[in-house]
């Protein structure tokens, strides 16, 4: 009994280019056996070639792969009439082709028979004869008779492939049918198989073969170029359909060759066949891509079309108002082709014949041509993919030949810099999204930018942008901080235009909006949207100073364009769709995003009513209440040079003011904080006096401050950290700052608070 485990695969391998090299190796030595002498068959990477030629090969590859198809179809009663009439079919409805199995088995009979195990047994005697002992040997031979009941059933199948046209199955055109039976025998009178079993029908639609075969079953495929949706040789609607048929019939041929070699044949017992010759070893697969190179020095070739030799061929013809070069299989060639495909199928089905039986069984020459068939029907399809892959494959490698490099999305954005600055004049030029955050005639205080950083690393680069300024000083925009509080700002209104590149399949650049404050600087970053011509919708916010960097990532979300929107509410209800365009509204009005930069030394100024530029030099001072604000929160009315209605006092007046109420205000804190910590500290000294036993406690606590046991109950890391000599009061004082660490801050924020 012998089986063979075929490698299926239920859908089309993508292109590799190892494993078609190493098959068009092999092509081109039949190729070379096949042509005249003179031809000199080569890769399309190695004859000198235009772009036409690669649209005129993925032409004649198609061409030629429907002509096999068709070639292999007939093997199997898809004859030249039958496809005559199928075309005839498939000028009204779809035409399918169909393999249907019906598979009975039935009880036959009973049988016993005896089985005799041959086992044999030697047994020795010894007997006794006047007081001596003798020892006889008696061979006896003991066999083993075991009844077996055999049960014996009939399995009978029937399949067929045949045409039909739409969805009338019972008007169907055969092409080829069978019935095979065979016994099977069981030891339990239990059915191996079920009784009545109806396969489901494995259908594929052969409408678009039919498509492109005339009435002569001439193929006619061509590649329209002037559509929009033709973009290369391999990247266009025709070729697309091509592949997406190859595809269906792949699968096809799969379910069908599975049905036969995993469940059919797996069926009929001890057979004794040899089933590693269901191969297609030997037979040529005329989808091939090649090229024609200058010819060889020998004798005069003919061109003469050379026909097909079996009756049922197709011959390849060139299609109407297609053109042919000289670096492409002459017509001739193509059909030597297909004479070599028909040749090898042909030998190949002789050998089956001598290796398989014509008998009523289950594994027959009918079934195993079946079988030959839909796998070289697999390589048809995978060949073709290939190719045509090779072709798109050959146009990569030559484009980055040309460019020197793979061009990746920050490559193409370096080439729009450089395409804009021929095509915009300099005013209108995209700049670098880059801003320095300072006041006229003052040194930056930081930095704003939007850099992209590709999705393969390297150095984040600021984004190029169309911008339009426009001073905003008579038109002011508000924020709010609360529901209560809403902030009036002007200033330089920036609105910028980016237009983010990307490839097909990519993720693109990744955005990052990074600000950075330079030393003893600081300002206010505000991250929201535009929600109409004068509000700002803050949705982050961040003070920046003293060399502070803040790196946020903008995630971008993508709407729907227009027509994308029109298409997909077009089927939905009248109520469906204004709830629809309501939210595309609400979409398109949050989709401005704003950032705005508040400085804060000017706005400092105007708050503690200074004179302009009073800062500007005293960095000690604007750190001072910048702590104040930010840290204390201390009220503005406190610190400011004058009161409400007050004369203004001179620039030095004024910022000597500020300076006096910010030291009494630091003073006043430290007042406090020392208060607290003294506080905290005797808290602690209580705590551990009273964790004490009674004899080593004094009962009133002003009495231990100069009690000598109440200075040993101190902890030493204490004692070690104050003064040499100091008291316990001096000791806890010292002690209060590691103390103080755990105090509630609200506890400072109260002291602060005291007047």
């Amino acid at each position: 009994f012998f089986s063979v485990s075929l490698p299926f695969c239920a859908s089309m391998r993508p292109y590799d280019e190892q494993r078609f090299l190493q098959q068009m190796r092999s092509a081109m030595a039949t190729l070379r056996n096949v042509l005249e002498r003179t031809k000199n068959p080569e890769l399309a990477s190695e004859v000198p070639h235009e772009y036409e030629d690669k649209y005129l090969a993925a032409e004649f590859l198609t061409n030629t792969a429907i002509v096999a198809v068709v070639n292999g179809l007939a093997s199997i009663g898809m004859t030249s009439d039958a496809t005559t009439k199928l075309i005839a079919l498939n000028k009204g409805s779809p035409v399918s082709l169909r393999f249907a199995s019906q598979e009975t088995c039935k009880y036959l009979r009973e049988t016993t028979r005896d089985v005799e195990s041959a086992t044999s047994v030697e047994t020795e005697k010894t007997s006794t004869l006047f007081g001596r002992e003798r020892t006889t040997t008696e061979k006896k031979t003991t066999k083993l008779i075991t009844k077996v009941t055999e049960h014996f059933w009939d399995f009978e199948y029937t399949f067929e492939v045949c045409a039909f046209q739409g969805t009338n199955s019972a008007e169907k055109l055969r092409l080829c049918s069978r019935t095979g039976k065979t016994e099977i025998k069981t030891s339990t009178k239990k059915t191996p198989r079920p009784e009545v079993s109806c396969i489901t029908p494995f259908d594929v639609n052969i409408s678009y073969l039919l498509d492109y075969l005339n009435a002569e079953l001439q193929p006619t495929f061509r590649i329209d170029r002037s559509a929009n949706a033709c973009h290369t040789p391999r990247r266009n609607p025709e070729v697309d359909n091509t592949l997406a048929f190859c595809g269906r019939l792949f699968s096809w041929c799969t379910e069908v060759c599975e049905y036969f070699t995993q469940r059919l044949f797996q069926v009929q017992q001890n057979h004794g066949l040899d089933l590693a010759s269901l191969s297609t070893v030997g037979v040529f697969v005329p989808v091939v891509p090649t090229f024609m190179g200058p010819n060889l020095p020998s004798v005069q070739s003919n061109d003469e079309p050379t026909k097909p030799e079996a009756s049922s061929s197709t011959a390849l013809t060139v299609p109407v108002g297609a053109s042919v070069t000289a670096v492409l299989p002459s017509v001739a060639d193509l059909n030597r082709y297909l004479s070599e495909q028909q040749r090898g199928l042909a030998e190949r089905f002789q050998r089956l014949a001598t290796v398989f039986p014509t008998d009523s069984g289950l594994i027959t020459v009918e079934e195993c041509r079946v079988v030959v068939v839909v796998q070289h029907l697999q390589q048809l399809c995978q060949g073709y993919a290939d190719g045509v892959g090779h072709l798109e494959d050959l146009m990569a490698k030559q484009l980055v030949a040309a460019i020197g490099k793979v061009v990746t999305p920050a490559h193409f954005a370096e080439y729009m810099q450089f395409h804009y600055r021929k095509l915009f004049r300099q005013a209108y030029e995209p700049r670098a999204f880059c801003y320095a955050v300072r006041r006229p005639a003052h040194y930056p205080e930081g930095t704003l930018a939007i850099e992209a950083e590709a999705p393969g690393g390297g150095m984040p680069e600021p984004i190029h942008t169309l911008v339009h300024t426009a001073d905003a000083a008579e038109r002011p925009m508000y924020f709010s901080i609360d529901a209560a509080t809403k902030v009036q700002f002007t200033g330089e209104h920036f609105v910028h235009g980016y237009v983010l590149h990307k490839f097909s399949g990519t993720s693109g650049a990744q955005l990052h909006l990074v600000a950075r404050a330079r030393q003893f600087s600081s300002f206010l970053v505000l991250v929201g949207r535009i929600q109409s011509r004068d509000v700002f919708d803050p949705t982050f916010a961040c003070i920046l100073q003293n060399k502070d960097e803040i790196k946020i990532p903008l995630e971008l979300e993508q709407i729907p364009t227009p027509k994308e929107f029109r298409d997909a509410i077009e089927s939905l209800s009248p109520e469906q769709q204004r709830f629809a365009r309501a939210i595309r509204a609400m979409q398109l009005e949050g989709t401005l995003f704003g950032i705005c930069v508040v400085q804060i030394k000017p706005q400092l100024e105007r708050l503690l009513r200074l004179p302009p530029d009073s800062l500007t030099k005293e960095i000690q001072l604007t750190q001072d209440l910048m702590e104040l604000f930010i840290k204390y929160q201390v009220p503005s009315d406190l610190l400011t040079a004058c009161d409400d209605g007050a004369p203004t006092p001179g620039p030095v007046e004024a910022v000597a003011a500020v300076k006096g109420h910010v030291a009494e205000m630091k003073a006043m804190i430290a007042h406090a904080r020392r208060a607290e910590l003294e506080e905290a500290a005797e808290e602690y000294v209580r705590d551990e006096l009273q964790s004490q036993s009674t004899d080593d406690r004094s009962e009133d606590l002003s009495d231990l401050l100069d009690d000598a046991e109440a200075f040993r109950s101190v902890p030493k890391a204490f004692k070690k950290s104050a003064p040499r000599g100091a008291g316990l009061l001096q000791v806890c004082r010292s002690a209060a700052a590691p103390v103080a660490r755990s105090a509630p801050r609200m506890m400072m924020k109260r002291a602060a608070a005291d007047p």
